[in-house]
């Protein structure tokens, strides 16, 4: 259960090397398609409307060729941390307000307009990672005007996240091989022996973060206020009729 949750989200933000028309996409009309995708999710309310867009999206997914398999792994990832937040949604709500039938279904109905937010947020979300490498969303920032030094922290994240819950994932398997059983111990158990992961995981990311820090400075990071760039974008016919269809859609079902 453990290693499926980490794999789940670790599938979120791993780029897939499957190429579509998607992969084509200018980074900065897929930065537009995110946004508007997060505004969305958080202005409309109604189930249906949310459950249509999530379709929608699911639709797209399918055309940018991403692996059902890790659609299956990231939605199973989202299910456990919906049912978390929904315990203890619940727990709160009966300590303060009682435990009568009126909570109960409130609290059922707010979970699960949550999870339809977080789904619909979180498949564009795949979408833009798995078809977009780092260096393009550097390159897309940079040239909306943005200084590619303090951009760097967000293109680190994207390129290490999927790194470090791999290397959680590989440190689960050595302390399983070496004796560690998560799985069958109970919940206190699992939490004291979660130590065994967390720590090792923490002296490596450390490690990790210093080599990374030797060699930017050997590469000459931020010896000049601007970078260039071998690949130059370019906003196609194709990306605009993309993004106006994405956003005339929003608008339609928004003020429906």
């Amino acid at each position: 259960m453990f290693r499926g949750f980490l794999e789940g989200f670790e599938n979120i933000f791993a780029f897939s090397e499957r190429r579509s028309r998607f992969h084509g996409v200018d980074p900065r009309v897929k930065m537009m398609y995110i946004a508007a995708s997060i505004v969305i999710a958080f202005l409309i309310t109604d189930p249906l409307k949310l459950s249509v867009l999530i379709l929608f999206n699911i639709v797209l997914a399918v055309f940018s060729k991403i692996p059902l398999d890790r659609f299956a792994s990231a939605f199973k990832s989202l299910a456990i941390f919906t049912a978390i937040i929904y315990i203890i949604n619940f727990v709160l709500r009966i300590v303060f307000e009682g435990p009568t039938i009126a909570t109960m279904i409130n609290t059922a109905l707010f979970i699960a307009n949550v999870a339809l937010r977080m789904i619909l947020v979180a498949v564009p979300l795949m979408i833009f990672t798995n078809t977009t490498t780092p260096r393009e969303v550097l390159q897309g920032l940079v040239s909306l005007g943005f200084s590619y030094k303090y951009l760097y922290v967000i293109v680190l994240g994207m390129r290490f996240v999927p790194i470090v819950f791999r290397e959680v994932l590989n440190i689960y398997d050595a302390q399983r091989s070496r004796g560690v059983e998560f799985e069958r111990s109970g919940v206190i158990d699992r939490i004291k022996k979660l130590k065994t992961i967390v720590i090792p995981a923490f002296v490596c990311s450390m490690l990790r973060a210093r080599d990374l820090l030797e060699a930017l400075e050997l590469k000459g990071y931020g010896y000049r206020n601007y970078r260039t760039f071998y690949k130059s974008l370019g906003i196609s016919k194709l990306d605009l009729v993309f993004i106006v269809s994405i956003l005339a859609l929003y608008s339609t079902i928004a003020m429906v």
